[in-house]
């Protein structure tokens, strides 16, 4: 959403069609990015040279001195660059984490979440695989996760938690089962 004073741009509302006039006949100015249309030419710039200052900020960004239509580009650049980057199986997990986190600062939330995440692996990522037979470096794709919790073993010892990952190996078509070490993330 692009922003001017830091809040949300609002689109004017329809303006209300005469009900004696027949609709074909209606000339009307049409601002295809905003979905905007007018019937009065005067109001139609006006509004065009609104969108046309430089006051507009990208959210994602926080890009400023755009005009609003820069400003959406740089907006729908941003997205489609996350959406590509951003893996869906990592999605659901930060942002359930996030949104149950109680750290009142971003720049504390930031760091809290890449801590967490990156040496985690979740099905559909691929990773490298080191086999510890002959230290080779496989490709492979993660089909699933399992996440084993800390248990207390009756000798009065606490096993760690851990994981085990279902993986596909990507040069010999092999699916094997793997723990956390020697996995990494390409």
């Amino acid at each position: 959403m692009v922003l001017y004073k830091r809040k949300p741009v609002e689109f004017s509302s329809p303006p209300k069609l005469p009900s004696n006039v027949n609709i074909n006949s209606i000339e009307v100015w049409f601002i295809k990015e905003t979905g905007e249309f007018f019937l009065n030419y005067d109001d139609y710039l006006s509004r065009l040279d609104y969108y046309n200052t430089r006051k507009f900020v990208c959210e994602y960004t926080g890009n400023s001195n755009n005009t609003f239509f820069e400003a959406l580009k740089e907006e729908n650049q941003e997205l489609k660059n996350v959406e590509k980057h951003f893996s869906d199986a990592l999605k659901e997990p930060i942002l359930r984490f996030v949104n149950f986190s109680t750290i009142p600062r971003l720049d504390s939330l930031v760091d809290e979440v890449y801590a967490k995440f990156k040496n985690d692996f979740f099905p559909g990522d691929i990773v490298t695989l080191k086999l510890t037979e002959n230290n080779e470096k496989v490709k492979g794709l993660v089909r699933e996760k399992a996440r084993f919790n800390s248990i207390k073993l009756p000798t009065g010892e606490t096993r760690e938690g851990y994981c085990s990952y279902r993986v596909f190996l990507l040069e010999n078509e092999v699916e094997i089962t793997y723990y956390k070490k020697n996995i990494q993330k390409i």
